[in-house]
């Protein structure tokens, strides 16, 4: 009876922690000298996205003249990490839309600020779904502080639970005002033990201030001028977040815990997650004296600085990238850490959209999506904790946890984007050596994404194919978007420049390959303008494969449209123009500027003249005299033809003309 009221109440309550009920995005757009305003009613104000600049000549364009509204590639890069900032976590913003406020990105161009938001549930009603469903934590909240000051983080209700902590940079913009160019460039430095230095310090309070200086964080990338960034929720419970504790027998090897579907037989709830494990901090041992302390003598519960610190090195191998885990907590899985005490396993986790994959050096990584593709999120191949992958390593090889290769993304991008499988040999040959000496291992994050993706260097040919269907592209750039695709052998000043954009790519790789099973196109100059001189750029492609084929023609061309098995059943059509890139070549812009051009009878006149013609069957019948007359008229829809073939459709007829009742007329 308990579990359908909470079953009911997942269903009624207006909680996002299941995704029933997705934010909905709100947009606020302030002209340049006015002011941007957010808020929300209910919640707190998530900047999603945002530019300082100008994206089309509409927006704010009332008495201005045409030369201050003509730039439409106006874009401010460091507008979310500013409007984040200010406003992320406020109930209400105001952020005037000036230069003081914003750097001016293109002068002589009138701006506006466009930023896009949604409100997160507020605390009193996470709180209450928190308080119906004991083991749902709230939506996180942010706070980001840069060196030398001091990071608060503070819960109305409830304590502070530490999800996610990094302490460097991974941006040029955040924490950059008044800053040397110098001292922003290195996005990509990390310092792993944040989470656990914060974890230990704020876990549990219901405030917490840490002054971010380089006494509490030691320096990971000496030069660079960091900031400390926390993600964080307000638990009502500080011991329940993502946690299920429990209590063992040491020796009982029966004893075990459910890290993902746990059933709390207490309250009689079945918790289900989506998603693949992530294990965010573990420890066998014990830090207080009452959890898991009913019927024990007190020397077994008094030792209350009890750890194990392999165990989230265990817990990640054993379960990270699975939707569900079961873990024996006995002595055979985990070391004691402190004889005599009776110890628990508590594991803090979160359920993420992306699987991941571990593997030692000399192994092999194996990759696998059941539905849809490998897209590679974020991958490392070196050393990142002394557990991991150390079992028989002497301490010299597993001491240096600050090791990192920065081309493993873009290595794993370019042999496992795409595919259905990917297995990548994690040795040498394939991973230049980050740090020599030290026992590695190849940690990697993908989802299983319904787009194929294909990355090309340039001078290259990029393959696109689909085994069955046709292919439909979704996204396509060409240019450069990271530091380490296609960076091989290249010199550093080919390859930093990580915002290169050809805003024409889609269309040129729709126009070449939609419609079609196989598409090879060169990756040259010849077919994409160059959009950055002196860049080393590469072509990055995602395409879904369709049941539909598409035919896209010019104006004064002919468009064909064929079918090697099956008949013509048109879709959709429009004869206009949606974008400005397609059919532009050699045009003057104000040719290819509407690109809200629609003729809504495309598709009734590319129906009629291409769809095949429907069979008109004339049935005759025979009176009691013998007289023939004609008694009906069926009309056989294109589509029964379509869906089977030339093969079907000569079958049909003969089994019709068999029948007593024949076909006298075909037209």
């Amino acid at each position: 009876m308990l579990r359908r009221e909470f079953c009911v109440a997942i269903f009624l309550l207006p909680s996002c922690c299941f995704g029933f009920c997705p934010a909905v995005t709100r947009e606020s757009i302030a002209c340049e000298g006015f002011s941007a305003q957010l808020s929300c009613e209910e919640g707190f104000i998530d900047v999603q996205s945002a530019n300082y600049g100008r994206t089309d000549r509409s927006t704010c364009s009332r008495g201005r003249p045409s030369d201050q509204v003509t730039n439409d590639q106006c874009y401010l890069p460091s507008t979310l990490s500013l409007m984040s900032q200010r406003c992320d976590g406020e109930p209400r913003c105001d952020i005037a839309a000036a230069n003081d406020v914003f750097p001016d990105p293109c002068d002589g161009t009138y701006k506006y600020l466009n930023v896009t938001y949604s409100c997160a549930p507020s605390s009193e009603s996470l709180f209450l779904v928190s308080a119906c469903l004991m083991y749902i934590s709230s939506l996180p909240e942010r706070s980001i502080s840069c060196w030398g000051t001091v990071s608060q983080m503070s819960c109305e209700e409830g304590f502070i639970n530490v999800q996610s902590a990094n302490y460097g940079r991974t941006d040029h913009y955040t924490c950059s005002e008044g800053r040397p160019s110098d001292q922003v460039t290195n996005d990509q430095c990390y310092l792993p033990s944040t989470l656990s230095i914060m974890s230990q310090r704020c876990d549990g309070k219901p405030q917490c201030d840490v002054s971010v200086i380089t006494d509490v964080f030691p320096d990971p990338c000496y030069g660079t001028f960091k900031y400390l960034d926390v993600q964080y929720s307000c638990s009502p419970y500080s011991e329940y977040l993502f946690l299920v504790s429990v209590c063992l027998v040491c020796h009982s090897v029966g004893d075990w815990i459910q890290s993902v579907m746990s059933h709390v037989t207490h309250v009689g709830v079945e918790l289900f997650s989506e998603g693949f494990i992530n294990v965010q901090s573990a420890n066998y041992g014990r830090t207080d004296r009452y959890t898991c302390s009913q019927g024990r003598p007190s020397d077994q519960v008094t030792n209350d600085q009890c750890y194990l610190p392999s165990t989230l090195s265990i817990m990640s191998q054993r379960c990270d990238g699975k939707p569900q885990c079961d873990v024996s907590v006995i002595t055979d899985v985990f070391p004691d850490p402190c004889y005599g005490t009776f110890k628990y396993l508590d594991v803090q986790y979160s359920c993420s959209p992306y699987k991941r994959s571990i593997s030692c050096w000399g192994t092999v990584s194996q990759l696998s999506c059941e539905e849809g593709f490998i897209n590679v999120q974020s991958a490392n191949y070196g050393r990142t904790d002394r557990y991991t992958c150390s079992e028989g390593r002497p301490s010299d090889q597993v001491t240096n946890d600050q090791c990192y290769l920065p081309s493993t993304l873009s290595i794993m991008s370019q042999r496992c984007d795409g595919k259905p499988q990917c297995d990548v040999s994690v040795i040498t040959d394939v991973f230049p050596d980050p740090c020599y000496g030290t026992f590695k291992y190849l940690d990697v994050q993908y989802s299983c994404s319904p787009y194929k993706r294909s990355i090309s260097c340039w001078g290259t040919v990029s393959q696109l194919s689909c085994e069955e269907g046709f292919i439909n592209v979704q996204s396509a750039n060409y240019g450069r978007t990271d530091r380490y695709t296609c960076s091989e052998g290249r010199p550093s000043d080919q390859v930093t420049n990580d915002q290169c954009y050809l805003p024409s790519t889609l269309s040129i790789m729709s126009q070449r390959c939609d419609g079609k099973p196989q598409c090879d196109v060169s990756v040259i100059t010849d077919v994409f303008p160059d959009p950055c001189y002196g860049t080393f750029k590469y072509l990055d492609v995602q395409y879904s494969c369709s049941p539909y084929k598409r035919s896209i023609s010019c104006w004064g061309t002919v468009s064909q449209l064929s079918c090697e098995e099956g008949f013509i059943n048109v879709r959709s059509a429009n004869y206009g123009r949606t974008d400005r890139y397609t059919c532009s070549e050699g045009r003057p812009s104000d040719q290819v500027t509407n690109d809200q051009c629609y003729l809504p009878s495309t598709l009734s006149i590319m129906s009629q003249r291409s769809d095949f013609p429907l069979f008109l069957l004339q049935w005759d019948s025979e009176d009691r005299n013998g007289r023939k007359s004609t008694i009906n008229r069926r009309r056989l829809p294109p589509i029964i033809c379509f869906a089977c073939g030339k093969s079907c459709c000569k079958l049909l007829f003969s089994v019709l003309k068999a029948l007593p009742v024949g076909v006298h007329q075909i037209l």
